[in-house]
């Protein structure tokens, strides 16, 4: 029996995005833990939180990495990164870098706000320290050391159990932490697509999130030493929702859709929440300009680059 046990999660093995993952999981080392594959099938009934669960049960003791399928391991020795990570942050849940297949860090941590809700953040550490400690990390990439008492929530239907265990950490003494030297390209299937509440399942799941843990996010999560460098972060505004109300707008408001998304790219820190904003209003506006700020705040947004060199160089694309 292996030291570890890898939880590998699909909806369908021959998913191309599936295939991929599986593939570059073979091609690492995988002395310290041996790949269980649990496909659905599309089960309707499948609850994702209530398998992680059982996975820790099964595991008995040893730990467990979870892992999506649209998440490639990039290094052939990501599991002993997790591992290193949780011995020099002393952690008892560890994710590590996402990147997007362009290469863009898409996150780092899960940040947790002041009123309870939640956004993926880029945040990393201002020492040399290889890892930096975060309210909770994605479950698309997760260890998770099985002799601290954690589990999973199944009153969860889809979403936020992965922070919910963060938190839960925090809470009884345990740390959590980004492993800073390790990065999976995490491609983001479309399941949620395949979802038609998908909405309504997410604010649900993040009211009972907040109903359970807003008096601890509130007094004692960023009391902890390790994470008073997010307090910050966490009672600004949640750039995430700002941003998402703010696109809504354009097909209802196109006004105010401007105006908000002028007043974001003012206020807001997040280079790549700025450089949407100009895309927005580039597709509201048509003006060039928006497109040239929108890619200086991310070079890496290929949606502006590919308009940009179209109306550059119409002569040359449709030759």
């Amino acid at each position: 029996m292996k030291e570890a046990l890898i939880a590998f999660c699909t909806p369908d093995l021959n998913r191309p995005t599936a295939r991929r993952a599986v593939e570059a999981v073979r091609g690492t080392d995988l002395r310290r833990a041996e790949l269980t594959i649990l496909d659905n099938v599309y089960d309707a009934d499948f609850h994702h939180p209530a398998v992680m669960q059982e996975m820790l049960v099964y595991a008995a003791g040893r730990p467990v990495i979870f892992m999506d399928d649209d998440a490639i391991v990039k290094q052939a020795d990501w599991i002993d990164r997790l591992f290193a990570t949780a011995t020099q942050a002393d952690a008892a849940v560890v994710g590590c870098v996402h990147t997007a297949p362009g290469g863009e860090t898409s996150h780092t941590g899960i940040l947790v706000h002041s009123d309870g809700t939640t956004t993926l953040s880029r945040h990393t550490a201002r020492s040399s320290e290889p890892f930096v400690f975060a309210p909770a990390v994605s479950s698309a990439v997760m260890l998770v050391l099985n002799d601290r008492g954690l589990a999973f929530d199944r009153q969860y239907e889809k979403y936020h159990h992965d922070t919910d265990i963060g938190i839960a950490a925090w809470h009884h003494g345990a740390r959590v932490a980004c492993a800073l030297d390790l990065e999976v390209i995490h491609a983001q299937a479309d399941y949620a697509s395949r979802v038609s509440n998908v909405g309504d399942l997410f604010a649900r799941d993040l009211a009972r999130f907040q109903d359970k843990w807003l008096p601890y996010i509130q007094s004692g999560l960023y009391a902890c030493r390790e994470l008073a460098p997010w307090k910050p972060l966490a009672d600004a505004p949640n750039w995430d929702v700002v941003y998402n109300e703010t696109s809504r707008l354009k097909s209802s408001d196109a006004d105010r859709a401007r105006r908000q998304f002028r007043s974001l790219i003012e206020r807001c820190p997040n280079a790549w929440h700025r450089a949407g904003a100009h895309y927005h209003l580039y597709t509201l506006d048509n003006d060039r300009e928006h497109l040239v700020k929108c890619l200086a705040e991310n070079p890496n947004h290929q949606k502006a680059a590919s308009l940009l060199r179209a109306l550059d160089y119409p002569a040359v694309l449709n030759a």
